[in-house]
């Protein structure tokens, strides 16, 4: 009886050591090795800047923690890296994949105004295929950080990106691709083809500062989604395909293509005389900002430019309106051209495709081909919807010793109207510290003392783009999260 009451006075003595689980705290843990524990720690959290602790140094997760954020919190793991980039870490907290099924075993659904940052965690391919990613981050907030992790041997897709804008740093990837995703206003990514392209902005999300060791791509860009690659360094396997790479519109149902990237600065090592890489940029659509990159190995290409729609080679064509139809190319049998989705301007085929790689920003359209078909929003029915000519734009980057810069692997994308290179001294990208005279067509300078790109418009010069912040507001604490958290102190003990 004395033990059970000097148990009682500890107890109540010391209520700020043992609380329910995150609620009320600004510091929680829960174990890996229990996913109802991290779920219920998770779902308690009710006041911003919690950060949860990871206890337990190994799991298996085999079913999906799922968090829709209320508050801004950190999870936070025992990993650490070492090397800037890092070349190295110590996995002190490992979540392996387990699912059977191509699930996630992690998706926060994030809201507006809240932070995010994950951090500290070695995750592990498991057996089984993961199309979906085995963590999946979407919602509508702008505050995402993932940071100081360490990705190792999934077998497919290790991270699924939907809608956020953010930063992944300072991690080591050794896995599969990363997806960009834009389909959380519609399911086919429609809004963000009809919104500004906004190059330079934080409306990306940006991964920066990493190390990628691969044979696979790092990213493939899909519904609408946008992307900034910038300051990482590739060290990818002999014969890789691609270090990057995007899905273009016609490559299943009313699915957009990949809207914008930018890549630049990046250090990509790899590839030999007998098995080079590939192609740097597997480019299917959209514009892109492409410059300053150092290519050390054997590459075949810098970009290869694709129209998915011109063939059958990668992905069946249907004809409108249960599909897109065809674009330029010879006839396919059962789909009949012009499709009304595309220009056809006079005398030029097809010309412009829907979403062919440079052109941007045009028309909402709305619908899926599953649920009633889809519809220019602004003309009515099958409409092209007039995609301003934004065109991709390449300068200063280097292939030692190999490789071309371009490749059009299907007609209708034509130099110095839809993508402009390096200046050969007649058309192109000039750089320099003082505007050019004269321009013709959307010719870009690149300034290289104020690092403002100008656009060629109507003849006259006109600021069109300048690199967002690096490093990222998010890593240095300017963005709405902290830049590191410190190790947690009187840790809260989590009870069930």
């Amino acid at each position: 009886m004395k033990f059970i009451i000097a148990i009682a006075i500890l107890l109540f003595a010391v209520p700020s050591i043992v609380h329910a689980k995150c609620a009320g705290v600004t510091s929680c843990s829960a174990s890996i090795t229990s996913q109802s524990a991290v779920q219920a720690a998770l779902n308690s959290i009710n006041r911003d800047g919690t950060v949860l602790t990871l206890t337990g140094s190994s799991a298996t997760w085999t079913t999906t923690i799922t968090v829709n954020q209320t508050h801004s919190f950190t999870i936070q793991g025992a990993t650490t890296c070492s090397g800037d980039p890092p070349t190295s870490c110590v996995d002190n907290t490992n979540i392996t994949y387990g699912p059977a099924s191509d699930i996630p075993i992690l998706t926060i659904n994030t809201i507006a105004g809240k932070s995010l940052r994950v951090t500290g965690i070695t995750v592990r391919g498991g057996t089984t295929q993961s199309f979906n990613g085995a963590i999946k981050i979407a919602g509508s907030s702008t505050a995402v950080r993932l940071d100081h992790n360490h990705w190792v041997n999934m077998v497919f897709t290790s991270l699924a990106i939907h809608c956020v804008n953010g930063v992944m740093d300072h991690t080591l990837f050794e896995s599969a691709e990363i997806r960009f995703f834009n389909d959380c206003s519609d399911a086919a990514g429609h809004a963000t083809w009809a919104a500004s392209t906004g190059f330079g902005s934080s409306g990306f999300f940006f991964l920066e500062d990493n190390t990628i060791n691969t044979s696979r791509s790092l990213e493939d860009c899909i519904t609408g989604g946008t992307f900034v690659i910038r300051h990482n360094t590739f060290n990818l396997a002999n014969g890789t395909a691609q270090a990057m790479e995007g899905h273009g519109t016609g490559h299943a149902g009313a699915d957009r293509g990949c809207r914008a990237a930018e890549i630049y600065q990046n250090i990509l090592n790899g590839g030999s005389s007998s098995s080079p890489v590939n192609v740097v940029y597997y480019l299917t659509s959209g514009p892109a900002m492409l410059w300053g990159n150092v290519v050390n190995g054997f590459y075949k290409d810098f970009v290869t430019s694709h129209i998915n729609r011109q063939d059958t080679a990668t992905y069946t064509q249907n004809p409108t309106p249960a599909g897109w139809g065809q674009c330029w190319g010879t006839p396919l049998a059962g789909v009949p051209g012009p499709s009304g989705w595309d220009q056809n301007t006079s005398g030029q085929n097809d010309y412009a495709c829907l979403d062919q790689p440079g052109r941007g920003r045009g028309d909402l359209l709305v619908g899926t081909f599953f649920t009633g078909g889809v519809t220019n929003s602004a003309l009515g029915g099958i409409a092209w919807p007039r995609q301003a000519l934004e065109p991709v734009y390449e300068w200063l980057n280097t292939i030692t010793p190999t490789g071309a810069f371009w490749s059009n692997f299907d007609p209708g994308v034509v130099q110095n109207r839809d993508y402009y290179l390096n200046w050969d001294g007649s058309g192109g990208v000039r750089t320099g510290t003082s505007l050019p005279g004269s321009c013709s067509g959307l010719q870009g300078f690149w300034n290289t003392s104020t690092g403002t790109f100008y656009q060629c418009q109507g003849g006259s010069w006109v600021a069109y783009y300048t690199p967002y912040t690096y490093p990222h507001p998010l890593v240095t604490g300017g963005g709405g999260s902290p830049s590191a958290p410190n190790a947690p102190t009187n840790v809260q003990v989590v009870v069930h």
